[in-house]
């Protein structure tokens, strides 16, 4: 909720989409010379369920506390993505998705832990992280979250603009709605969830295989059989559930709080506890 100090502020940096005292003006006027068909198009935009082939095409950062709008402001990262592949009962190539990825709460506050998971998932698949061995004191390895370019376990937010151009795999979902909403249902990447498009996972997913050469990946032509689907996701879901193991004759460690910091274009997720 905006305090009236805020709204006072708003109308104090003036322009001419700053409200006047009285509201807006009967004579006011928007100028639709700048306006690009495109922008009002949504014939393109990704509304069906399924596994998609995507390349990111742009990368906004919008980490303010009010939008353009001057209502509050989740600092997120809005990415762009593009379906490079048609398949049957999915939207075709070409349509967008566009996934948020949140650096922030509303009021300057860290983002929730789920957030930064999401962030951390979604940033291994479209291949701005890896993950890498290092050596613990006692001798014992232990597997760290890096960026892929500089090996550095510090992330701001600014380094997301380097995806542009960077393909992966995910399924999309529908996200549900309130009864009643009179909204059009979003569609989303669950939990942040995306794959290399080399990545065993996605074996099964039709992908663009000119797009994929294009890049230096080559990927087999031939779907896995529903035998062989059926026991990949078995043993996708069971190690799952099992988690990561533990050395012998040592307990697993509780794991540590992630350092967070509030957004901004400059500050940096650390990824050391992970």
């Amino acid at each position: 909720m905006l305090t009236d100090d805020d709204m006072n502020a708003i109308n104090d940096i003036g322009g001419e989409f700053a409200p006047a005292p009285q509201g807006i003006d009967e004579n006011f006027e928007f100028d639709s010379s700048d306006i690009d068909e495109k922008e009002l198009d949504t014939s393109g935009i990704l509304d069906q369920e399924g596994w998609y082939h995507f390349e990111v095409t742009k990368v906004d950062l919008h980490l303010g506390l009010l939008d353009e709008d001057g209502k509050e402001n989740t600092p997120h990262i809005n990415v762009t993505c593009k379906s490079l592949n048609s398949v049957r009962g999915q939207s075709p190539a070409g349509s967008v998705l566009w996934h948020k990825i949140y650096v922030g709460a509303k009021g300057g506050g860290p983002p929730k832990q789920g957030s930064i998971d999401s962030m951390f998932r979604f940033g291994v698949g479209v291949g701005l992280m890896k993950w890498v061995k290092k050596q613990n004191p006692d001798g014992t390895e232990k597997a760290v979250l890096v960026l892929a370019s500089t090996g550095s376990t510090k992330v701001p937010p600014a380094v997301w603009k380097t995806i542009v151009g960077a393909q992966f795999v995910a399924q999309v979902q529908k996200e549900k709605q309130q009864e009643g909403s009179n909204y059009k249902p979003q569609f989303k990447i669950p939990m942040g969830k995306a794959y290399r498009p080399d990545h065993p996972d996605v074996s099964h997913v039709q992908k663009n295989v000119e797009a994929l050469e294009a890049i230096g990946i080559k990927v087999s032509t031939t779907a896995p059989t529903a035998t062989e689907q059926k026991a990949k996701a078995a043993y996708k879901t069971a190690t799952d559930t099992a988690g990561p193991s533990s050395p012998a004759g040592k307990a697993e460690a509780p794991a540590q709080k992630r350092e967070l910091q509030t957004a901004a274009a400059g500050d940096s997720f650390d990824m050391d506890s992970l």
